[in-house]
């Protein structure tokens, strides 16, 4: 029996509120790899986008994460 892979997500639901979400991974396509993540942050454009502050981002949306990873 294969294990179902869940993966956790942030989004940005509405001004000041970040969630995390967890939902099954998508099947990999051909030249994709499952990468295992240690460590994250967010920059500084997510930070004003969270806040409302950004001319660009507004919720909802999935902010870009900075991180370390590996593969599995």
């Amino acid at each position: 029996m294969t294990e179902e892979l869940t993966r956790r997500r942030v989004i940005v639901t509405s001004p000041d509120i970040v969630e995390v979400i967890t939902e099954a991974v998508p099947p990999l396509k051909a030249g994709e790899a499952l990468v295992e993540m240690s460590v994250s942050g967010m920059c500084g454009s997510d930070k004003a986008g969270v806040h409302g502050e950004h001319a660009f981002m507004k919720p909802p949306y999935y902010p870009c994460l900075l991180y370390t990873s590996r593969c599995v």
